[in-house]
């Protein structure tokens, strides 16, 4: 029992009350799993009802509100009719109804009334110890507000006297941020305080217990940020010590490259500390018939987990499976020698593909081209371009599904345009087509018309059912991103079976790829949630857009001890001073976004000092692509043929006009030609100066550059100080298009690429109008509560303009905010009125900026809930 650490050896006769004190600083999963295992004594201590009662039922209503649970607080409480929970330990009641009793219990159960009674239901819910003053939290730079607040509610709302309990309740409710909530905690367990960590970590939970609810009733709808900032203070406290798996320390070589390191690599020795979620991972007892899932978040060290699972088992042999090359060579250089590491495509390509390529008949990908010119002409078949599309979308479905052959579920119902597809048509003329294709792919011969392509040699692959001999365990990264037919593969060895992503980082569906972790019936769900990468501040601009997905989060991101920030103003960003050392990335939904960006400050004097890159290259964006639709106007100008002006793409070399081309792009909606088309278009007849500035200034490699402009697919898989989100769309326009034009296949691949960009930032990030609204759905107006001696004497409210009474105890200040291409969201004051306003907008110097945030019908009644802390009056 290395594992759990300080509590081993002596630790396991530890005094009852002793045992309690550590046992309560625990994460819950690691306490109720890992720790109550250890053995009889310790078991009987976790499970007993009485045990940390908030703690345990907070976590059982957010992971599992429908189990049952003991109904020991509704007993506490003075609910009398608390269920048949014989003496409180019954669980008669689910937990949802345990919490919605206690909040009715409470008064919790308005909008207008939920902050105070939360204050309220603190007080009354826990003691304090004899001796303990008030004076404990002196120290806390919200002490005197939260005096003040208190002193300023009638006694209708809070009767006197005001306790300790009352007082840490407020300033909780006052916190700007997770630090002031910390350093909360802290001061209530410093040395010389008469709390225990049992009492301080009981009151907390159930703060976290009541705004949970309140963030997830439909009835209260509290903005979330109240309870994300409380939840992740308690994540910061229980998770501050770390553990070494079993058998002590391992030591890894680190390689540090950067600014200190451009002549030589520096070479130190560290040993890891892992947090709770990694060391159950590690320690995982590995079978044959187990099939384990990582749900790991964004930059949560899930490389850093598979390398010391398999670091501990030396007598198992490892197959990991990556997502690229780049990938595999990183993991070839820093993985044990019991590990293989391989793509798909590479083991695809070993077995299938280079058969292929010893005759010359095999490429990347399938172009439509090379369809038409195979395909006969056939009575009935309709426009030919439209039959290519159809053909090799149904291609598409059968490579990336795990079908053994080709049917009329592949074939497409719609067409582009959303007309239905008769059942006829898709049999005689698409499937038969698609059949044909398929078998001229696979003929591997040097007469065969169309080539095999990479999609193609993994279907091959999967149909020959290969045994993957020698591998005890089998390790799938980036599972999210897998398609059927390379998971069936996978899944179809005999042997133990890892697979680690986030399917919150799907963004390749429109490829074929499904989501391996919810398809796949999986032994073992392990979460991998805290990030090493960011702060508070980013880790919260995810969750709101995790929060589309689901209004209810089961696993909460958070992020670490850093300190991030949300861009406010353009003097904020030190990041892009050429004298910074933070790299910046602008990160676009498209490559025209990104080309338009780059073509900017490329053009911008105050960057000429500056280093710019994109990221992967400059020529993954194509740009020699738009330099041939370029020429492809001149010949249609008359200046010259496709030869003479030198175009290389042998496909658009065959068009006459750019129109043309254009037209061929969206009927086999071709995305990625149709954007290459989009950035000539905005070029013009300065296609050629853009592209050879572009080349000139954009040399860099992005891991040194201070800008890189990338793409968020691109951008997948890094990181920069310094995130830029581009684009002056809608929610509406970024989820489902301009004129139905999407570049994802579905819509939640669409949010998945919000998730995506915004966790790429490690301290600042700056953002867009589409994170604007996103924040607006989760109730977030940047507003915080500050004393009203802050209040100059002439300040005007941010919204009407009237005075703001600075003799107000409090008042609502609304926190400025950055908007890349907008200009930004002006901060200020608002007055007693407009703090409650459902009907105010944010207030902007930008009119585009407005427009697109005003609520327009939808009422935000959040407001409301700050009503009673700035009157005092019910």
């Amino acid at each position: 029992m290395a594992h759990v650490g300080v509590l081993s050896g002596a630790g396991l006769s530890l005094p009852v009350e002793v045992l309690e004190v550590v046992l309560s600083q625990l994460p819950h999963n690691f306490l109720v799993t890992t720790c109550a295992s250890v053995c009889r004594l310790w078991h009987e201590v976790i499970r007993n009802p009485a045990f940390l009662p908030w703690k345990k039922l907070y976590h059982h209503y957010k992971l599992a509100p429908s189990s049952p649970t003991s109904s020991l607080l509704l007993y506490k409480s003075g609910d009398d009719d608390g269920g048949g929970g014989g003496g409180g330990g019954g669980g008669a009641l689910t937990a949802e109804q345990v919490v919605k009793r206690l909040c009715n219990c409470h008064d919790i159960t308005s909008t207008s009334n939920c902050l105070v009674s939360i204050i309220r239901a603190v007080g009354k819910s826990h003691s304090t110890p004899q001796g303990t003053s008030p004076t404990l939290l002196q120290g806390h730079r919200l002490y005197s507000l939260a005096q003040d607040t208190l002193a300023h509610l009638s006694p209708s709302l809070l009767p006197q006297p005001h306790t300790l309990w009352h007082l840490v309740a407020t300033i909780a409710l006052l916190s700007h941020d997770v630090w002031d909530l910390h350093a909360l905690i802290c001061l209530l367990l410093h040395p010389g305080s008469l709390f225990s960590p049992c009492v301080v970590v009981e009151a907390f939970y159930s703060i976290a217990v009541f705004l949970f609810h309140a963030t997830a009733s439909d009835v209260i709808r509290l903005p979330m940020k109240y309870h994300y900032q409380v939840f992740y203070a308690l994540y910061l406290y229980e998770n501050d010590w770390g553990g070494l798996p079993e058998g002590g320390a391992q030591v890894r070589e680190e390689q540090h490259a950067g600014q200190q390191s451009m002549q030589q690599y520096i070479q130190r020795k560290m040993a890891i500390r892992f947090t709770h979620e990694q060391l159950r991972i590690i320690n995982h007892p590995l079978r044959k018939d187990h099939v384990v899932k990582i749900v790991a978040f964004a930059g949560t060290g899930k490389t850093t987990t598979l390398l010391e699972l398999c670091k501990r088992r030396p007598d198992l042999k490892f197959l990991l499976v990556v997502f690229n090359k780049s990938v595999q060579e990183h993991c070839n250089q820093i993985f044990p020698k019991n590990t293989t590491v391989k793509t798909a495509h590479s083991m695809a390509f070993a077995a299938v593909g280079r058969r292929y390529q010893a005759i010359q008949k095999f490429s990347m990908d399938l172009r439509a081209g090379n369809i038409s010119e195979f395909l006969p002409k056939r009575e009935g078949a309709g426009n030919r371009l439209r039959r290519v599309a159809l053909v090799r979308k149904a291609l598409e479905r059968f490579l990336n599904s795990a079908d053994e052959h080709l049917t009329l579920q592949h074939t497409p119902t719609v067409d582009k345009h959303g007309e239905q597809i008769d059942d006829d048509f898709r049999l005689k003329v698409i499937l038969a087509d698609a059949e044909a294709v398929w078998a001229e792919m696979t003929k591997c011969s040097r007469h065969q018309v169309l080539s095999m392509t990479q999609d193609g040699q993994l279907k091959v692959w999967q149909l020959s059912r290969p045994k993957l001999a020698n591998y005890d365990v089998v390790m799938i990264d980036e599972g999210q991103d897998m398609n059927p037919s390379m998971l069936e593969v996978f899944l179809r060895q005999g042997c133990a079976k890892v697979i680690v992503g986030d399917p919150h980082q799907q963004i390749y569906s429109f490829r074929g790829a499904i989501n391996a972790l919810e398809s796949v019936e999986s032994t073992h769900t392990f979460y991998l949630t805290q990030s090493f990468r960011f702060g508070p501040e980013v880790s919260y601009m995810a969750q709101c857009v995790l929060d589309l997905i689901s209004e209810t989060q089961r696993q909460t991101l958070v992020g670490g001890h850093k300190q991030d920030t949300i861009v406010a103003s353009l003097s904020n960003s030190e990041a892009l001073s050429p004298s910074s050392s933070r790299r910046t990335a602008f990160l676009g939904r498209s490559n025209l976004e990104v080309y338009q960006e780059a073509l900017y400050m490329c053009q911008q004097d105050a960057f000429a000092c500056m280093t710019m890159a994109f990221a992967g290259g400059l020529h993954r964006y194509g740009l020699d692509t738009v330099m041939d639709i370029y020429n492809l106007s001149r010949v249609q100008a008359k200046e010259g043929t496709a030869e003479s002006l030198g175009i290389k793409n042998r496909l658009i070399a065959k068009f006459e006009s750019v129109r043309a081309l254009k037209n061929y792009a969206d009927i086999l909606e071709d995305q990625e030609l149709y954007n290459k088309i989009l950035m000539y278009e905005y070029s013009s007849s300065n296609t050629p100066h853009h592209i050879q500035l572009l080349k000139k200034r954009c040399s860099s490699s992005h891991d040194v550059a201070n800008i890189t402009f990338s793409t968020i697919h691109k951008a997948k898989g890094l990181e920069w100080d310094h995130v830029v989100l581009l684009g002056r769309l809608t929610l509406s326009e970024f989820l489902f298009g301009i004129n139905d034009r999407r570049q994802c296949a579905t819509l939640r691949d669409e949010i998945n690429l919000l998730y995506v960009s915004v966790t790429r930032a490690k301290r600042f990030l700056t953002l867009n109008s589409v994170m604007l609204q996103v924040l607006r759905l989760c109730r977030e107006k940047r507003e915080v509560l500050v004393a009203g001696s802050e209040v100059g004497q002439n300040s005007q409210c941010l919204h009407c303009a009237k005075s703001v009474d600075g003799k107000q105890p409090v008042v609502t200040k609304v926190m400025g905010v950055r908007v890349t291409g907008s200009g930004f969201l002006q901060g200020g004051y608002l007055c007693h009125t407009c703090s409650s306003d459902p009907h105010r907008y944010i207030s902007s110097n930008s009119a585009a900026l407005v427009k697109i945030l005003h609520p327009h019908d939808n009422q935000d009644l959040s407001s409301l809930a700050k009503l009673m802390l700035i009157s005092g009056q019910p």
